[in-house]
C-alpha cells in the first residue's frame, strides 16, 4: 500500500496542487504574491505526507534506521544547518544587472518566482528547505527505495523509479526548459549516494544545501513583472 501511495498517490497530490489557483497564478500569471500559498501549500504535504509514511512504517514494523535514519546524527546536522542557512539570509542579495537580465533563460525565470526577495522571505526560505529536504529525502530516497529493494528490485531500477517520482513531485515546474532533465539527474546523483552511504543525513544534506544556493541568486525583480506564457489562466 505504501509502495503504491509513494509512487503513484503522492505525486499525483503534489500535481495537483500545483494545478490550483496559487500555483497557476504564481507560475502562468507570475503573480508573486501568491508565493507564500504555494509555498506553505507544499510543506503542508510534505509533513502530511511524511508523518503518514511514518506511521505505516511503524504499524508494519520499520525501523528508523532500516531506512538511513540516525537521530543522533540528524538532529544536531539539521540545527548546523539552520543555523549556516540563517547566516546566509542575514546577508542583502546581490542585484542582476539588466545586460545578465536580459539573456536570462525562461528557466532561470521561473526560479525567480519562488526565490526569496525581501529579507522575510529569505528567512522564511530556510525553513522551506529544510521542510523539502528533510520530507523529499525521507520519501523518495529512505523510504521509496528502501520499500522496492526489500521487494527484490535492482537497485538500478529502485533508484530510476525512485527519482522519477522525485521529478514528478514537482508538478507544472518540471515541463518548463531544462527543468525535468534537472530534477532526474538529482534524483538518480541523491539516490546513488543514499544506496552508497546508507545514510538518509547524507543526502537531506546535500538537497538542503542545494536549495540554499538560491539564497546566492542575484535578486532579478524585472523577471517576474510579466505574464510569460498565453493560457487559459486570467492573469
Amino acid at each position: 500500500m505504501l509502495t503504491l501511495s509513494v509512487f503513484v498517490l503522492f505525486p499525483a497530490l503534489y500535481w495537483i496542487n500545483s494545478e490550483l489557483a496559487w500555483a497557476k497564478k504564481l507560475f502562468v500569471c507570475r503573480d508573486r504574491s501568491r508565493r507564500t500559498s504555494f509555498l506553505v501549500s507544499v510543506c503542508v504535504l510534505h509533513i502530511a505526507i511524511s508523518f503518514a509514511s511514518i506511521l505505516w512504517l511503524k504499524a508494519h514494523g520499520w525501523t528508523a534506521a532500516e531506512v538511513g535514519i540516525v537521530f543522533w546524527k540528524l538532529v544536531p546536522a539539521v540545527l548546523a544547518l539552520a543555523v549556516a542557512g540563517l547566516l546566509i539570509a542575514s546577508f542583502e542579495p546581490r542585484a542582476r544587472s539588466k545586460s545578465s537580465s536580459d539573456g536570462s533563460k525562461r528557466a532561470g525565470r521561473v526560479t525567480m518566482l519562488i526565490a526569496p526577495v525581501t529579507r522575510r522571505e529569505r528567512f522564511s526560505w530556510v525553513a522551506f528547505c529544510l521542510v523539502a529536504g528533510i520530507c523529499e529525502e525521507l520519501i523518495y530516497r529512505g523510504i521509496a527505495i528502501s520499500l522496492l529493494r526489500s521487494a527484490g528490485w535492482n537497485v538500478t531500477y529502485a533508484i530510476g523509479l525512485s527519482a522519477i517520482s522525485f521529478a514528478t513531485i514537482h508538478g507544472r515546474s518540471i515541463l518548463k526548459a531544462g527543468a525535468l532533465a534537472q530534477h532526474l539527474v538529482f534524483g538518480v546523483l541523491l539516490g546513488i549516494v543514499y544506496v552508497w552511504t546508507q545514510s538518509l543525513l547524507t543526502v537531506i544534506t546535500m538537497h538542503v544545501a542545494w536549495n540554499l544556493l538560491l539564497l546566492l541568486r542575484p535578486v532579478e525583480l524585472p523577471a517576474v513583472a510579466q505574464p510569460f506564457e498565453r493560457s487559459d489562466v486570467e492573469c
